[in-house]
């Protein structure tokens, strides 16, 4: 009996074909890798973008509520008040400087829509001020202003004019001096005066706190006052 080994014939890769292969895999992983760095390159000059955008925005739009003008305006039966109206969902004002309607002056709003707020303006003069509560809030180009969970907005100030007067007053001897207190709702007409803080609070988030320009006695009564 013949006893033998038979060897089988194996095939293996060449050094040739090895640094081939190196080869395309090297030039695969340089493609695979510049089209990476080139995606991640476009998105954060996106999100730059983006983040400018929205920084220009909210800057432009504080602007606007820090340096709005106390509006006097004449009501249907004459009498002269100031013109600031606010829930907990929005609040409207009058800006001498509109950044979305042409007109010298227009009604500006901040308003809450889900999880945004929206800022929106309207040609002043489309509408009686008085009525302000009763106008649609739809707005046909809203601007974002910010997002977030749980937003309300607040209000701080006085009661009225004549309990301002009274804590300034030097006759007036009270063991307890009225003082400002935050609410829900602020009507200037109806208070004659403006609030003295607007808060905006969102969950998770610092508060955001406007100060509001003030009028004074004189700018109530006088005829020269910035009136509608």
């Amino acid at each position: 009996m013949y006893i033998g080994s038979n060897k089988r014939r194996q095939s293996a890769f060449t050094l040739i074909e090895v640094l081939v292969a190196m080869v395309i895999f090297s030039l695969v992983m340089t493609v695979s890798v510049t089209s990476y760095r080139f995606s991640l390159s476009e998105l954060t000059k996106e999100e730059k973008n983006n983040q400018i955008k929205h920084l220009t925005t909210t800057k432009l739009i504080n602007s606007q509520i820090n340096s709005l003008t106390p509006f006097i305006f004449r009501t249907e039966m004459g009498e002269q008040v100031p013109f600031f109206q606010g829930n907990s969902n929005a609040f409207s004002f009058i800006t001498d400087k509109p950044i979305q309607v042409t007109s010298p002056l227009a009604v500006a709003t901040l308003q809450v829509v889900d999880d945004t707020v929206q800022y929106c303006e309207i040609e002043y003069g489309t509408f009686l001020l008085e009525d302000i509560d009763r106008m649609p809030k739809d707005c046909s180009s809203p601007i974002t202003y910010l997002t977030g969970k749980d937003i309300s907005i607040t209000y701080f100030g006085w009661k009225d004019n004549f309990e301002l007067s009274n804590f300034y007053s030097e006759y007036l001897n009270i063991a307890v001096k009225p003082k400002p207190l935050w609410s829900a709702t602020f009507s200037a007409a109806k208070r004659k005066l403006m609030p003295l803080y607007v808060r905006i609070s969102i969950a998770e988030h610092t508060d955001i706190l406007f100060k509001i320009p003030q009028l004074t006695s004189f700018e109530l009564g006088a005829s020269n006052a910035f009136e509608g």
